[in-house]
């Protein structure tokens, strides 16, 4: 009866949501060509923190909220387990595209939390990182939490990041790597990806190839020799020619332009390649890329949580672009707030819980 009501209640709030998704058409100018020239200081982004200290009628409503969550959480756990038992958990797929992962995989809400109540979301995710014997699955909510609240640079966070890095859950530790990865442009825990590549070098070849070095080189020299990990010291040292070459920005602009969907590594390397120090083509290249996508179908069906065959690459390329502060076009600004860029985000949190029913 539960699952009957709860198909029921999703297709009237995806209707609702279509309807609001198209409605008005105004459009900004499109962007025009950038004019040649040095890359620009990476620029802020525009993260909607509620930093201010929370008033009692704000923090009852935020920890409310964490307390919904946290009871979702566990009934799904324990429905997986039990389907497990009875064999009945099938192997389900995830449809391409940024914002259908983070909306099933509950990745939009914990951003959400992250930003909307900062102080009530960092106590939890300090408690649950720091826990000897916490559960796993927590510990990745946690370093998402983390480091969000990291790149919006609210303090007492760093050190618990750095420590999910060695965590034995390798998801925990690829997202706390991943983090930290985004919010250092400049290298400052390049040392730490150094020792870490020695311990598990497979997981440190993305890193380190985005910040070419001697010391980074000889590691994936040394991993050459080695039967068990020739292939990751063959890409990192590969990774390692491209960001070094005179050529780089070009190379990264051909795999954006260029790289096919259904894997799309190529095009991800690009991507975060340029992110770090953009170019002043960035906006124009992904709005040319962005627009490929368009034209083969991506913005077919505006619907949060269902990326929009065949594109894997169009969420990522309106984050940046939302990133970069170019123009959007209407329904673009309102699928990323419906997905939590660009919108209030406890407003916005408390929605996201009744579209997927938490605590229902």
């Amino acid at each position: 009866m539960r699952l009957l009501l709860g198909a029921a209640s999703c297709t009237i709030v995806v209707l609702g949501l279509l309807v609001w998704l198209f409605s008005g058409d105004s459009k900004e100018e499109p962007a025009a060509t950038p004019a040649a020239g040095p890359k620009q200081k990476r620029p802020e982004r525009p993260v909607m923190l509620r930093g201010e200290p929370l008033d009692p009628a704000a923090r009852a409503e935020g920890e409310a909220l964490l307390k919904r969550m946290r009871a979702y959480w566990k009934w799904m756990e324990e429905e997986n387990e039990r389907k497990i038992a009875k064999g009945e958990l099938g192997c389900g797929t995830i449809p391409p595209g940024r914002f259908s992962k983070e909306w099933n995989w509950g990745l939009i809400e914990l951003r959400l939390l992250a930003l909307g109540y900062p102080e009530i979301a960092g106590s939890w995710a300090l408690g649950e990182a720091n826990a000897p014997q916490a559960c796993s699955r927590e510990r990745r909510r946690a370093s998402e939490v983390l480091g969000c609240l990291l790149e919006a640079r609210w303090s007492g966070i760093e050190p618990a990041l750095i420590k999910l890095c060695r965590d034995s859950d390798p998801h925990v530790r690829h997202v706390a790597l991943s983090w930290l990865d985004r919010v250092d442009p400049s290298g400052r825990y390049q040392d730490l990806f150094h020792e870490l590549a020695r311990e598990r070098p497979s997981e440190l070849t993305w890193f380190l190839g985005l910040r070419p070095d001697e010391k980074g080189r000889k590691l994936c020299e040394e991993l050459l020799k080695d039967q068990t990990f020739h292939h990751s010291g063959q890409i990192g040292l590969e990774r390692m020619e491209l960001a070094s070459a005179k050529d780089w920005e070009e190379r990264a602009k051909t795999l954006i332009l260029t790289a096919r969907n259904f894997g799309g590594h190529e095009f991800f390397w690009g991507l975060a390649l340029v992110r770090r120090h953009p170019p002043s083509w960035l906006a124009f290249v992904a709005r040319q890329r962005l627009e490929k996508e368009k034209a083969d179908g991506a913005f077919d069906v505006f619907r949060p949580g269902q990326s929009r065959e065949p594109s894997c690459f169009a969420d990522d390329l309106l984050v940046v672009l939302w990133e970069l502060g170019a123009p959007l076009e209407r329904p673009e600004q309102k699928y990323l707030a419906a997905h939590g860029y660009g919108c209030e985000p406890r407003r916005r949190l408390a929605e996201v819980l009744d579209l997927k029913r938490y605590g229902n």
